[in-house]
Formats: C-alpha cells, structure tokens, sequence
C-alpha cells in the first residue's frame, strides 16, 4: 500500500489487518492509558502502537451474524469486510457494528465487522437503559414457553366469536412465572378471518396479551403488552425469526 499521509494500517486481534484514515483512528480510539492519541504518535513508519476504542454509552448498534454465515461489507474508507472468515475463531459468530446516527437510527453509511470472540471485550450490549424484560424474553439462546389460563367459559365464550376480540380475564405464565389478570385477545384484521373461517388446520389464532389493563401498573419486566404471532401461513414456525435475525 503506498504511503498517503493520511491512511494507517490497523491490526485487529486475530492479526487481521484493515486500512483507515488517520483523522477517523484519531477520533475513534485512544491509547491503552486512555490518553488521546496525535498525528505525532503515527509519524514513525512501520512501528506498531497500541490503541483501544474510545467509549462511549449507546454509541453504537451491532448486529450478529451466526457463524457459518458470510456477509461481506464495504467499509466508508474503502475497505471490503467479511465475516466469519475461515481459518480463526470466531465465537459462535461475528458482528456487524455502526455508529448511532444523529436520529438515533443506524448509520448504515459506515458499518464494519467485529469478530465474535473479542465483540464482548469491546462492545458491552448489556446497556443500562435496556430494559429488564428484553434480556429475559427476547433472548434467542432457547426457546421460551408462554402458557394462557382462562376459565372454561371464557374459554368456550372465545372459541364461540374469535372475531370480537373480547378481552378476557386470564393468567399468563411465561417461563414458569406466573401474571394474574391480565387481559387476552385475539388480534388482526383480514388474517383473523381467514383463521376463524379457514380450514381447521389453520386455527392459528394471533394474541394480544395486556399486562395492566386490569392491574394498573403491572408489567412484565416493564413491558406493558405483548402480541403472540401464530404464523399461520408459516409451517415451519421459523420466518419471523429468520427475518429478525437477518
């Protein structure tokens, strides 16, 4: 690569090697006291230095990419990345990172790769303004259960006029943990019909679940509703998942 002046060689962990601007290092990492880093600190050629990420709270969204699964990337300095690349661990996957952009969306204008086995060391997703209820029910490392308890004659009452969508008095356990009085429903529009009236084997019914509507101020975990998809068009049960993850 030939010497512009403005570009510098960085090497990852895994001696993984990409080039970048100079003025976007400068304003990026710092050194490993944590003191800023200079142009005068990159004025000797061919010399390693040590540098980490600056960080910064909810700076950044990251997005995993399952091992096995290559997705190539062109950075915003005209580098081109990819992921779980062979040859080097890689965890049980690697990240897509970017920075939070100025409307609190991604910036999909600068987006690069982070290996899975050091995305922790640098990257802590474990935010304090996540909320509780998203590491404990939209964690995809298993499957979760979530089982309704309706009396018999609500239950009956439902199964008589689904299209209502009358609210019913119900507990709602979801992973062992047991919610008294919420409220149960069924929704949608075109597709509850299609579910009500179809053939017997599309009884999929989609569920609104209302954590507070008769207890005030409950919540699961501060989540205050909760919509149960029964993918009725879906016999593998996976699309939605597949969508979210990528």
């Amino acid at each position: 690569m030939t010497d512009d002046g403005v570009t510098v060689i960085l090497k990852g962990s895994f001696d993984e090697m990409w080039a970048s601007k100079l003025s976007k290092v400068i304003s990026t990492y710092t050194k490993t006291d944590g003191s800023a880093l200079s142009e005068a600190d990159f004025a000797e050629k061919d010399v390693w230095i040590d540098i980490v990420t600056i960080p910064l709270p909810d700076a950044y969204y990251a997005m995993y990419v399952p091992l096995g699964v290559s997705v190539t990337v062109e950075t915003a300095w005209g580098d081109v990345l990819h992921t779980n690349l062979p040859n080097a661990p890689h965890g049980e996957g690697d990240y897509l990172v970017c920075r939070v952009g100025e409307d609190g969306e991604p910036d999909l204008s600068d987006v690069w790769v982070l290996n899975g086995v050091v995305f922790p060391e640098y990257y802590d997703i474990h935010s304090g303004n996540e909320p509780a209820y998203a590491e404990k029910l939209f964690d995809n490392s298993h499957v979760h259960r979530i089982d309704t308890r309706l009396a018999d004659a609500d239950w009956a009452g439902f199964l008589a006029d689904p299209i209502s969508k009358t609210k019913y008095a119900a507990d709602v356990v979801i992973d062992g943990e047991v919610f008294h009085n919420v409220t149960f429903s069924t929704k949608g529009l075109s597709s509850l019909y299609f579910v009500a009236y179809g053939e017997e084997e599309s009884r999929r019914y989609s569920f609104k679940v209302n954590f507070g509507k008769l207890v005030e101020g409950q919540t699961y975990y501060g989540l205050d509703k909760l919509s149960l998809n029964g993918l009725f068009c879906d016999n593998t049960w996976m699309k939605d998942l597949i969508r979210v993850c990528f």
